[in-house]
C-alpha cells in the first residue's frame, strides 16, 4: 500500500491559551509518530504472499491465520479474498486442500451467498484420491447442504443460478452416497453423519420435535409443493432411501464396529429429531440386539454400552409414550437398572397427559391438513408406518400362538442345529432374562421373532409390505409416465415459469399453447403477427412483441407455415401501414389490404397453402463450388493469419481459443495444415510450448477414439507416432544439446511411442547428445510409472553397448536409478541376465552388436560388456556375489581370467567385514575356489584379515580345497603352529608364491613393512624353521631359494637376527644340512660378522662336527 506521509501530531492551541504559555518550559513536546500497526487487509496480503513460497508446515499457519481475519475478525473482507484462498485447493499437499475446505465451509455459514462459489470445490473435493480431502469434503457438505437448501427455498432464489447450484449439490450428495460401499472405516463414518443430515431436513418437524441450537435451520416445511426446482417427491425419496439405508446397514455382517456404533447414533438422532420415525428405529434396534455380529469381546460392550445409552436419549423424549414397553425390555436386556429406567422415564402428570391430547389431536389435525396438501409426503411416511403396522399385527398374531407346548417344540427343533461348544460371542453377550415367563418377556419376544422373521423375507409382514412396496411402486412410475405425457402448452408453460414467468406477458394462453412460444426463435414469432391481431393484442404489445417489424409494414406470411407445426399463418396488417411486408431475403412483397377492400385468396388457395411446408433456409444447403488447390489455399491462408497472432492473442480465452482452433486444424487437416505448424513451433519452442502440447494430446484424443466424428479416420494412431517422432527429430536438428525442450516434451506427453524411444537411443549413442538423452531416459524412468519397465530396459540395455563412454555413463544412471526402492529388482535381474550370458559358448548378437557375424568368440571387450553393470552394482548389493560365484565355476578359463583382473575395485569396496562375503566362503560353489582366493588376496592386500575371515578360509581349505594357496592371504591371522605346519607346503610353490609367503609373514606390503601387517612368526623364527624343514632334494632347492630371498631383505633380517639364527642352529642336533652355507651367506652379506663366524667355528671343532 502507498505511504500516507508524516502526519503532525501538533494540534493548534485555542485563542487565548498561549498568551499563559510564556517560558519555553510550558510548551509542550511535540510527541514523535508511533508506528501504525498493519491493517487486518495487509496483514492478509502479507500471510498469502508468504504462504505462495512457505513449505507445508508454514503455509498450513499462514491459510489458517488468513481464515480467521477474514471469516471470524473482518467478514467483510471474505468477498476480497476468497478467491485468493480457493487458488490453494490445487495444491499437491492433501493438508492444504483440507485447509481450504475448512475455510469454504466456515466462508458458507458465514455468507450464504457464496454456496453457489463452493459448490465446485466440494465437487472436486468428493472426487479426490486422498481420503484426508474426501473426508473433509464430506463434513464440509454436511454443513453446507442445509445452507444451500435453506437458499433455494428463499422466494427470491428461484433463478438459473441458484437452480445450477442445487444440481451441483445433488451431484455431490449422490457422489457421497456412493462411498458407503466404500472400504475406508473413516469415510464411511462421516457418509452416515451425512446421511443422518438428509434424513433431518428432507422431512418435516411435528409437534413432538425437540427444538435445540444445533438443529439445522430448514426441514422439509420451508419447500412448497409448487417450487420451481425443488420436487417433493425427489426429497422424500432421497430421505426413503437414505433411512432404509441406515436401517440396512444394521443387519450387514461384515460391518466394523465403529461404523454399527455410527449408525446406532444417527438412528437414534434420527429418532429424537423426527418422532415420526421413532417406531421404525425402535424395531431396528430390537433386530440388532437379537442379531450382533460377530464381534470381539470388548467391541460387542462398547456397541452395547453405546445402544443402552442412545435407548436411555430416546427413552427421554416424550414423543417415546407409545414405545415405552418394548424400550425398557430392551435396556433391561441391555443390562439398565430399574433405577436408571425410571430415572429417564418421561414425567408424565395429568395434566401434561391433557396437554399432550390437546396438541395431539391439533397436530392430527395439522397432520391432515398437510396431507392433502402434500400427498407426496403423506405417501412417503405411508412407507415406513405400513411397515410398523404389518410387524405390530405379525407380533400380536405370535403372541396368540406362543405357548409352553408350542415354544417347547420350537428349543427342541433348534437344538439340531445347536454346535456342541457354546460359541464365545453367545458366552460374552448373553445376559440372564430375569422376567422369564412374564407376559412383558412373552410379548417382547414375540416382537423379536416378529422382527427377525419379517427381515428373513418370510411371513405375512414381509407379504404385506412386499405388496405395499410393489403398489408404490406403480404409482410412482404411473405418475412418472403421466408427466411425461403432459400437453406441449403445459410443458412449456411450466418452463417458462422456471425462467422467471411468462416470456410474453399479454399474449392470450390459447395461442402461447398452440405453438410452444418458449422454443420459438424471432423468425416464429413474427409469423404469429396475423394470428395476434385476430386474437385482438394491442397493436403497442404486438409491436414489442414483434421488433423486426416496423410500424406501418405489413407481415406477409402466404404459403408460410410455422416451425412448430402446420399451424397456416395468413395475411395481416398491423394498423396505419402500407400494403408491403417485408420479406426475409430483403423483398417487397404486395399483400392485399383488408382493410381497403382487396380480394382475399380463396378457400382452396387456403388449403394449398395450409398443405405446403416451406424448408427453412440453411446455409449449407446453398453450396458453391470450389475446386481443391482453392480450398488448399484458403486453408493455408486462414492458418497462416491464426499463427500470426503471435503475443497478441496470447492472454485469457482468447489464446486458448486459438490453441484449439490451430490444433484442430492440423490434427484434421494434416496434409496441409501439420507441416506448417511444426515450422510455426520449431521457430520458439519455449514460447510455444503449451501448443506444442495441445497439439500432441489432440492427436492422441483422436487416435484413441475420443471423439465419435473421428471415428472413422484410419490410420490415427500411427499419425500420434508420426507427429511426436517429427516433432523429436526436428529438435535435434534445430535446438542444441542444452535445450531441456526435448526432455519437456516427453515428459508432458499423453503417451511415449517406441518410435520415440528409438530416437531417445539415437541420442544417446551420439556423444554431443548423450547426456540429453540418458538424463531424458532417467527422467522418464522416475516420473512416468505407467511404463516404467520400457524405459528402464531401454536404459539398461545401453549398459552393455559396444561404446565405452556410453557404457560407462549408463552404469552410473543405472547406479542411481538403483537406490529407488521400487527399481532394485528389475536392474539387479538384468545384470544377473547379462551375466549368466557368459555361461553361453558363443555371446549373443545384443553383445557383439548387429553387424557383427555370427559365431563370434568371446573377448575381453564382450566379457568386459557383461561383467560391467553386474560388478557395479556388487558395492550395493553385496548378496550378488553368490550369483558371481555360481556362473564363475561354469566359464572358461579365458573368462575366468578377465573376471578376475575386474572383480578387484568392486571387492575393494566391498570391505573385508561384509557378512554376505563370508557366507560366499563358507558356501562357495564347486568350482569357485579360485575366485575365492583371489576375493581373499585382494581383500587383504591392505588389512589384516578378521577372525572370522580366517575361520572360514581355513574351514573351506579343511573341507574341500586342497591347494594351500587359499591359505595365503590368511597366513598372518593363523597360529603359529599352523603356520609352521604348512610351511614345507608353502615352500614347494613356484618361485613367485614363495617370496608372497615371506612378505605377508614378515608383514611386507607393496615394498614397505608394516607391524600391523606382521604375522606371528618373527624373522629368526623363520629362518630357524627353513633350516629345521624335513630335508628332500625338492625342498632343499626351495629352501635355499626362500633362505637367500630372506637375506635380500635386509631391513628384515638383519646381521643381529643372522647372528642369533646361527647361534640357535649351533647347538642343534644333528647341524642342519645349510648351517654352513648359511654362515658363508651372512659372512658375505654382513663382512662385521669375521669374529662371531670364527666363534662359531671354534665350537663345531670343539664339538667335532
Amino acid at each position: 500500500m502507498a505511504s500516507r506521509g508524516f502526519q503532525s501530531t501538533f494540534t493548534p492551541l485555542p485563542m487565548g491559551v498561549s498568551d499563559f504559555m510564556d517560558t519555553p518550559q510550558q510548551v509542550p513536546m511535540e510527541e514523535e509518530p508511533k508506528e501504525k500497526e498493519p491493517s487486518t487487509f495487509d496483514r492478509v496480503v502479507e500471510l498469502l504472499n508468504e504462504a505462495q513460497l512457505a513449505n507445508k508446515d508454514d503455509k498450513l499457519h499462514c491459510l489458517h491465520q488468513v481464515q480467521e481475519l477474514i471469516v471470524h475478525k473482518e467478514p467483510n473482507l471474505l468477498d476480497n479474498f476468497f478467491d485468493e484462498m480457493v487458488v490453494h485447493f490445487q495444491d499437491r499437499i492433501p493438508d492444504v486442500r483440507k485447509v481450504v475446505l475448512g475455510f469454504l465451509e466456515e466462508a458458507c455459514l458465514k455468507d450464504s451467498e457464496l454456496v453457489s462459489k463452493v459448490v465446485p470445490f466440494l465437487l472436486q473435493g468428493i472426487k479426490d484420491a486422498a481420503p484426508l480431502v474426501k473426508k473433509r469434503t464430506i463434513t464440509a457438505s454436511t454443513r453446507v447442504l442445509p445452507i444451500a437448501l435453506l437458499l433455494s427455498c428463499q422466494p427470491k432464489s428461484t433463478g438459473q443460478e441458484v437452480s445450477d447450484m442445487w444440481d451441483a449439490m445433488d451431484d455431490i450428495k449422490s457422489l457421497i452416497i456412493e462411498e458407503i460401499n466404500g472400504k475406508n472405516d473413516g469415510v464411511r463414518t462421516l457418509v452416515i453423519k451425512f446421511m443422518e443430515m438428509l434424513v433431518v431436513i428432507f422431512s418435516k418437524k411435528s409437534q413432538e420435535t425437540n427444538v435445540t441450537k444445533d438443529d439445522y435451520p430448514v426441514s422439509l416445511d420451508m419447500v412448497h409443493s409448487d417450487h420451481k426446482f425443488l420436487r417433493l417427491t425427489d426429497l422424500c425419496e432421497d430421505c426413503g432411501m437414505c433411512l432404509e439405508s441406515l436401517l440396512g446397514l444394521t443387519t450387514l455382517a461384515d460391518i466394523s464396529s465403529t461404523n454399527l456404533m455410527a449408525v446406532v447414533t444417527s438412528l437414534s438422532s434420527i429418532a429424537r429429531q423426527r418422532p415420526m420415525f421413532m417406531s421404525t428405529v425402535v424395531q431396528a434396534f430390537e433386530a440388532l440386539h437379537a442379531s450382533l455380529p460377530p464381534f470381539s469381546k470388548s467391541q460387542v460392550s462398547s456397541i452395547r454400552k453405546n445402544m443402552k445409552s442412545q435407548l436411555l436419549a430416546i427413552l427421554r423424549h416424550p414423543a417415546s409414550m407409545e414405545y415405552q414397553t418394548q424400550i425398557t425390555t430392551l435396556l433391561a436386556d441391555l443390562g439398565a437398572t430399574p433405577t436408571e429406567i425410571a430415572k429417564n422415564r418421561p414425567q408424565t402428570t395429568a395434566e401434561k397427559r391433557r396437554n399432550d391430547g390437546e396438541s395431539s389431536s391439533a397436530a392430527k389435525k395439522q397432520k391432515t391438513k398437510e396431507d392433502k396438501e402434500s400427498p407426496e409426503y403423506a405417501a412417503f411416511l405411508n412407507r415406513f408406518a405400513v411397515t410398523g403396522q404389518a410387524i405390530d399385527d405379525f407380533h400380536k398374531d405370535i403372541v396368540k400362538h406362543l405357548t409352553p407346548v408350542k415354544c417347547a417344540e420350537l428349543v427342541f427343533v433348534s437344538m439340531r442345529d445347536l454346535p456342541d461348544n457354546m460359541p464365545a460371542n453367545f458366552r460374552e453377550t448373553f445376559t440372564p432374562i430375569a422376567a422369564a415367563g412374564t407376559e412383558q418377556q412373552i410379548d417382547h419376544l414375540a416382537r423379536l421373532m416378529a422382527v427377525q422373521i419379517t427381515a428373513a423375507g418370510f411371513g405375512p409382514a414381509a407379504e404385506r409390505i412386499g405388496l405395499e412396496a410393489q403398489k408404490a411402486k406403480a404409482n410412482r412410475r404411473e405418475k412418472r409416465e403421466k408427466s411425461e405425457r403432459r400437453p406441449a402448452g403445459e410443458a412449456e408453460d411450466t418452463k417458462a415459469d422456471l425462467n422467471g414467468g411468462s416470456l410474453m406477458p399479454g399474449l392470450p394462453s390459447e395461442l402461447l399453447a398452440g405453438v410452444g412460444l418458449s422454443n420459438a426463435n424471432m423468425a416464429d414469432i413474427m409469423l404469429l403477427a396475423p394470428e395476434l391481431i385476430k386474437l385482438g393484442v394491442d397493436p403497442e404489445l404486438a409491436a414489442k412483441i414483434l421488433p423486426r417489424v416496423k410500424p406501418g409494414t405489413e407481415v406477409s406470411t402466404v404459403g408460410q407455415t410455422s416451425a412448430f407445426g402446420a399451424m397456416p399463418l395468413g395475411p395481416a396488417r398491423l394498423p396505419g401501414s402500407a400494403s408491403q411486408a417485408a420479406d426475409p431475403f430483403g423483398k417487397s412483397v404486395a399483400v392485399p389490404d383488408r382493410a381497403s377492400g382487396g380480394d382475399m385468396p380463396s378457400q382452396k388457395e387456403s388449403k394449398a397453402r395450409k398443405a405446403r411446408h416451406i424448408k427453412p433456409f440453411k446455409l449449407l444447403d446453398v453450396p458453391v463450388g470450389i475446386t481443391p488447390a482453392e480450398a488448399a489455399h484458403q486453408m493455408t491462408e486462414t492458418f497462416d493469419r491464426l499463427t500470426a497472432f503471435g503475443d497478441e492473442g496470447s492472454c485469457g480465452d482468447a489464446s486458448m481459443d486459438r490453441t484449439k482452433i490451430i490444433v484442430g486444424l492440423a490434427v484434421h487437416f494434416p496434409d496441409t495444415c501439420r507441416q506448417m505448424l511444426l515450422d510455426q513451433v520449431i521457430k520458439d519452442v519455449r514460447g510455444n510450448f503449451e501448443l506444442i502440447l495441445a497439439w500432441l494430446f489432440e492427436e492422441y484424443a483422436v487416435s484413441e477414439g475420443y471423439f465419435d466424428r473421428n471415428a472413422a479416420i484410419s490410420g490415427h494412431g500411427k499419425r500420434y507416432d508420426e507427429c511426436l517422432t517429427m516433432l523429436l527429430t526436428s529438435f535435434r536438428r534445430e535446438l542444441g544439446s542444452e535445450d531441456r525442450s526435448f526432455s519437456k516434451v516427453l515428459l508432458e506427453a499423453p503417451c511415449v511411442t517406441q518410435g520415440a524411444l528409438e530416437i531417445v537411443r539415437s541420442y544417446c549413442e551420439e556423444e554431443e547428445y548423450m547426456d540429453l538423452g540418458l538424463g531424458t531416459l532417467s527422467e522418464l524412468v522416475s516420473r512416468r510409472p505407467a511404463a516404467t519397465e520400457a524405459y528402464l530396459y531401454t536404459l539398461l540395455d545401453m549398459t552393455t553397448n559396444n561404446l565405452h563412454k556410453l557404457r560407462d555413463t549408463s552404469i552410473e544412471v543405472a547406479k542411481k536409478l538403483f537406490r529407488i526402492q521400487h527399481l532394485e529388482a528389475d536392474i539387479v535381474k538384468f545384470a544377473c541376465k547379462t551375466l549368466a550370458q557368459l555361461q553361453d559358448e558363443h555371446p549373443s548378437a545384443e553383445i557383439v552388436g548387429e553387424t557383427e557375424v555370427a559365431g563370434a568368440v568371446w573377448s575381453e571387450e564382450t566379457v568386459s560388456s557383461c561383467l560391467q553393470l553386474f560388478l557395479a552394482l556388487l558395492p550395493l548389493r553385496h548378496a550378488l556375489l553368490h550369483d558371481l560365484a555360481h556362473v564363475y565355476a561354469e566359464v572358461s578359463p579365458m573368462i575366468k581370467k578377465i573376471v578376475h583382473k575386474r572383480v578387484e575395485k568392486p571387492i575393494r569396496e566391498i570391505g573385508i567385514d561384509s557378512e554376505e562375503l563370508l557366507k560366499v566362503i563358507e558356501q562357495c560353489p564347486l568350482g569357485a575356489e579360485s575366485l575365492i582366493a583371489r576375493l581373499l588376496h585382494t581383500l587383504t592386500l591392505d588389512a589384516r584379515p578378521s577372525p572370522a575371515l580366517v575361520e572360514k578360509a581355513s574351514s573351506l581349505h579343511k573341507r574341500r580345497v586342497a591347494d594351500i594357496r587359499v591359505l595365503i592371504p590368511i597366513l598372518v591371522g593363523l597360529e603359529k603352529s599352523e603356520i609352521l605346519e604348512h610351511l614345507p607346503q608353502l615352500i614347494r610353490q613356484q618361485p613367485a608364491v614363495m617370496r608372497e609367503v615371506i612378505n605377508r609373514l614378515m608383514g611386507c606390503q607393496s615394498g614397505k613393512v608394516s607391524t600391523v601387517m606382521k604375522g606371528p612368526l618373527s624373522p629368526s623364527d623363520l629362518l630357524t624353521a627353513l633350516h629345521t624343514m624335513e630335508e628332500s632334494d625338492d625342498v632343499m632347492k626351495n629352501v635355499m631359494k626362500a633362505i637367500s630371498y630372506c637375506f635380500e631383505k635386509e631391513a628384515i633380517f638383519t646381521q643381529e637376527t643372522a647372528a642369533l639364527v646361527l647361534q640357535q642352529l649351533v647347538e642343534w642336533e644333528p647341524l642342519p644340512t645349510l648351517f654352513m652355507r648359511t654362515v658363508i651367506q651372512s659372512l658375505t652379506i654382513y663382512p662385521r660378522m669375521i669374529t662371531f663366524s670364527m666363534g662359531i667355528l671354534e665350537r663345531l671343532v670343539k664339538k667335532q662336527v
